[in-house]
This record gives C-alpha cells, structure tokens and sequence, in this order.
C-alpha cells in the first residue's frame, strides 16, 4: 500500500473508532430494565480491534516517513511561525487612549511595532508559499513510497 493511501486510511479507522467511542459512551450505563439495540459488548470489541490496527498502521506510517521526515519538520515550524507571527500585536502610530476611571482626558500614545500587520502579512504569505512548495514534495513522497 502506498503512504498517501495509508494516511487515508489512519483518518478512516480513527473516525470509525471515535464513532464506536461515541456509540459505547452513549450506551455505556443505562437502567437494568431498560432494553436497547446497541450489543455493548460487540462494541467494546470492536474500539479494543480499531486500536490495535490503528497501532499498527500508524507505526508503520512512522517508518515510511524516516525519508521525508526532514520536510515534515520543517513545515511543522514553519506552520508554528505563521501562528505565533499572527497573534503577535501590531499597533503602530499614535492613538488617543483613555487609561482607567476618573481620568478626564484621553492621552495620545504612539506605539512602534518591530512587525507591524504589514510586515506580518508579507512573511505569512512568504511563509505559506514555502509551506506549499514543501506539501508538493511530501505528497510525491507520499504516492511514491511503500509501508
């Protein structure tokens, strides 16, 4: 099985796991005079499988990625900078800012920022197209590459 299809299928098993977790969290105690359709039992079973495969899978998936390992985590970082660069504060210039009750007048404030939004929006956009380029090499990998 090539890896681009084995991380389908990871995202397969997972979503029916956490659907048969769903399903045995729903059921899982009821009233003892209560009947229903729902075989806990089957169900329990059936999670305890989902996990073993998924183990399995998953560390299989692990060993495939030794050889595009490096690409992976680089744009796992660079992910990171777009999300820490986004919430940084970007006031930049002079604003009228009123600081706490019983102050009469508004004061102006100027504010320098090192980034400001600008600045921001260039590098995220930078960044997005580097991260973009570095999904087209893992996704050659991902179709070319055996687990």
């Amino acid at each position: 099985m090539k890896l681009n299809k084995a991380l389908k299928l990871k995202n397969t098993l997972a979503g029916q796991m956490k659907h048969q977790q769903n399903i045995l969290a729903r059921e899982n105690s009821r009233r003892a005079d209560s009947s229903s359709k729902v075989d806990r039992d089957t169900i329990f079973k059936r999670i305890f499988a989902l996990r073993l495969e998924l183990i399995d899978l998953k560390s299989k998936i692990t060993k495939a990625n030794v050889g595009i390992y490096p690409v992976l985590a680089e744009m796992e970082e660079l992910k990171g900078f777009i999300t820490y660069i986004q919430m940084l504060q970007t006031k930049h210039g002079v604003f009228e800012e009123n600081f706490g009750m019983g102050q009469r007048e508004p004061k102006m404030v100027e504010y320098a920022a090192y980034l400001t939004q600008e600045k921001v929006d260039e590098l995220v956009t930078a960044t997005q197209k580097t991260i973009d380029a570095l999904q087209d090499k893992i996704d050659e990998y991902n179709a070319a590459t055996d687990i």
